[in-house]
Parts: C-alpha cells; structure tokens; sequence
C-alpha cells in the first residue's frame, strides 16, 4: 500500500507507480476521482480492485508488463477512457464491459494469452489503434457489431495468433493503414 500520505491526495490528476513491484493496487485508489492519467506498468499486480471504475476523469491508463489474469467489469465504467495499456500481461479474456468504453482510441493487448474477443468489439467507434498480436486469438468477431463496427480502426496488429480466417469486414475498413497479419 502506499504511504497514508498519497491516499488523501485525491485532486490528483496525474499519477505514475510504474518500476515498483506492486503486488496490488489498493482499493482507495477509487477515490482519486480527478484521475486522468495512472501509469502502473512493469509491476507484479496479478488483479485491479473494482474501484478501478470509479475513475470517470480518467483518460490514460497503463496496466502493461504485469500479471493480470483478467479484468474487473467495472473497468467498462471508466467512459473518458482514450488510451488502455494492457501489453504483456495474462489475459485470457476481456469482460463484455470494456465495449462501453465508447472514446477509447487506443487499445494495446499485445502479448497476452487471449483466446477471445468480446462479440461487440464494434461498439468502439473511435478506436484507431488496436494491437492483438502475440495471442492465442483463432478467429475474431464478425458482422457489424464485430470488427465491421470499428470505423475509424487506422492500425490493426494479428502477428503471432493462430488465426484461421479473417471476418470478410475487415476489408471494408477504409481507414486501416497498418495490418500486420501472422
């Protein structure tokens, strides 16, 4: 836990734990409600607490080089969310929820273990930036609700998955100007 100090703090906008060996992050760290940025990469955090969604300020968030297994489904509820960091964790799956996170622009998965998309991947209109290689991903979700959905998709990162087929929308996304397929 961090100092008592740091817990009352809670007008603080930006916050970095990155490089410390975390085992957990505290449940207080809800009531950090000004939030738009927490970096927590490179520790050994194996969950988030629930109150993670608590943050509707925040913009930012960097959980990659940890050990989460999976994620609360109150994440879905951080709706100011731009940039998720999940890199080089050990995802098998995404809650439904994280397709509420409707301004997320960026969305970094890369080495995990994730076998699964959610069905409504194609809720994330903004999404630009959506890196999946290095997974264990065998198909993708289709139809509109699925990739087809991702309208503004720029960069689309497969490389490493044992991919079967690719969903026939993918080659109406227009605005895709990187795919890196395996």
């Amino acid at each position: 836990d961090p100092p008592p100090l740091i817990e009352d703090l809670t007008s603080l906008e930006v916050l970095t734990v990155s490089d410390n060996s975390l085992e957990t992050l505290p449940a207080k760290i809800g009531n950090f409600r000004a939030l738009t940025q927490l970096a927590v990469s490179n520790n050994r955090l194996k969950e988030l607490p629930p109150t993670i969604g608590n943050l509707p300020a925040i913009k930012q968030l960097w959980l990659d080089h940890n050990a989460l297994a999976s994620l609360p489904p109150s994440l879905g509820r951080c709706v100011s969310l731009e940039e998720l960091n999940l890199d080089h964790n050990n995802l098998k799956s995404l809650p439904m929820s994280i397709c509420q996170l409707t301004a997320l622009e960026e969305l970094w998965l890369h080495n995990n273990e994730l076998e699964e998309l959610p069905s409504m991947l194609g809720k994330l209109k903004k999404l630009r930036t959506l890196t999946l290689s290095h997974n264990q991903l065998e198909s993708l979700p289709d139809g509109f609700s699925g990739m087809g959905g991702l309208v503004s998709l720029g960069e689309l990162w497969l490389k490493g998955n044992p991919l079967k087929r690719l969903p026939a929308e993918v080659g109406n996304l227009s605005t895709l100007k990187v795919l890196l397929l395996p």
